[in-house]
């Protein structure tokens, strides 16, 4: 999934993937902002806090659980990318998510099954 928001938060360009997610259309997006799709406490608490270090010149990576309308809940790993107008001031950002959740899952599962190995130390 991919998308191209200015520094108000607000939904330029996304692409089929994106759309397909939402099962909504390209005119849903573009010129909405971030709440308007998300909700407000979800942009709050999550999506801005990460957003707003992007816009400050940072390359953002998390993963969170994410709850779309026309799907499942899905654990996403996101990517926030600065983009920077011609000028060189950042005038926007690029999101890109890929929806990992059979990966989450295997790891939790395989997490339960086999736990992590307790720590040894050699003595020299």
């Amino acid at each position: 999934m991919m998308a191209f928001l200015n520094e108000e938060y607000i939904y330029l360009a996304v692409n089929d993937a994106y759309i397909k997610v939402f099962g909504l259309t390209r005119d849903n997006f573009v010129g909405y902002s971030i709440p308007k799709v998300f909700g407000t406490d979800f942009f709050n608490t999550v999506i801005k806090p990460n957003a707003d270090k992007c816009l400050n010149g940072e390359i953002i990576n998390y993963q969170d659980w994410f709850t779309f309308s026309n799907t499942e809940r899905s654990y996403m790993d996101v990517f926030y990318y600065p983009y920077y107008s011609n000028t060189g001031t950042i005038c926007g950002f690029i999101v890109n998510a890929r929806n990992i959740t059979k990966q989450r899952i295997a790891e939790e599962v395989s997490s339960r099954h086999f736990p992590p190995p307790a720590r040894s130390y050699s003595v020299v």
